[in-house]
C-alpha cells in the first residue's frame, strides 16, 4: 500500500483509492463479463459522472475517523489501515451515489452537484435507473473483495443493507408525502429521519465497528475498533 503515497493532502489521497477501486473494477468485470467495450465504457463513464464529487465529507470522515483512533492511542495509521478506511468510505460514497441518481429521477430534478443530472444526458434517459442499481452492485463487490476476510465483514455488510432499507421508506415517505397533507406535520416529521438516514450512516457505522475486532493481514494484528 505504500504505493499510494497516503500523506497529509487527505482528499487528494481518498481520490488515489478512487482511482485503484475503479481500476479494480475495470479488470473484475474484463475479468468476469464478455461484455462489448461500449458496454465497459458506459459503466466506467457512470462510476466517473456520479461518484467521486461534491464534498466526499462522509467518505473522508471515516478515514479521519481511523486516523483519529489511533492517534488516541500515541499511535500513527498505517497506509494499510487508511487504504482499508477509504476503501470504506467509497463504499459509502458508493452508496450515496445509487441514492441521488434514483432520487433524482423520482423527484425529476434537473441538477445534481453543480452538473446535470445522469438521467437527464441526452444519451442516458431512464437508463440511469439500471446505472443505479449497477453502483449499488458495485459496492457490495468492492465490500466483499477488500473485507471478506474480515471478522467484521458481515456486521458491514448488514449495516449497508439496514441503511439501505430505511433510506428507501423514508424515500416512500417523500414521494407519498402529497397523499397524507391532510395528516398535518405527520409525512414531514416522519419522512426527514428516514430519507436522510444516510447522514447518520457514519455515526451508526463507527458505533458498529467500535464494538467488532479486526484482525488479519488484511486491517493490521493491532487493529481493533
Amino acid at each position: 500500500f505504500s504505493r499510494l503515497n497516503m500523506g497529509s493532502d487527505a482528499k487528494g489521497d481518498f481520490l488515489g483509492v478512487f482511482k485503484t477501486l475503479t481500476d479494480g473494477v475495470k479488470e473484475d468485470l474484463r475479468t468476469r463479463f464478455d461484455l462489448p467495450e461500449e458496454a465497459h465504457e458506459y459503466i466506467l463513464r457512470s462510476i466517473e459522472y456520479n461518484v467521486p464529487h461534491g464534498k466526499l465529507n462522509r467518505g473522508l470522515t471515516v478515514v479521519q475517523f481511523a486516523r483519529d483512533f489511533f492517534a488516541a492511542k500515541g499511535q500513527t495509521a498505517s497506509d494499510e489501515v487508511i487504504f482499508q478506511a477509504s476503501v470504506l468510505g467509497w463504499c459509502i460514497e458508493y452508496l450515496q451515489a445509487f441514492f441521488l441518481v434514483a432520487d433524482d429521477i423520482m423527484d425529476a430534478s434537473i441538477t445534481r452537484r453543480g452538473q446535470p443530472c445522469f438521467y437527464k444526458l441526452p444519451e442516458i434517459g431512464l437508463k440511469a435507473i439500471n446505472d443505479s442499481i449497477v453502483l449499488e452492485a458495485l459496492l457490495y463487490e468492492i465490500l466483499r473483495k477488500h473485507f471478506r476476510n474480515a471478522q467484521c465483514y458481515q456486521d458491514i455488510f448488514d449495516l449497508f443493507h439496514e441503511i439501505t432499507f430505511t433510506t428507501s421508506i423514508g424515500q416512500l415517505l417523500d414521494l407519498t408525502s402529497q397523499m397524507v397533507r391532510s395528516l398535518g406535520t405527520f409525512a414531514l416529521r416522519d419522512c426527514l429521519p428516514n430519507k436522510f438516514e444516510i447522514s447518520s450512516f457514519l455515526l451508526a457505522g463507527t458505533r458498529g465497528c467500535r464494538s467488532q475486532h479486526i484482525h488479519g493481514s488484511k486491517f493490521g494484528p493491532h487493529l481493533q475498533v
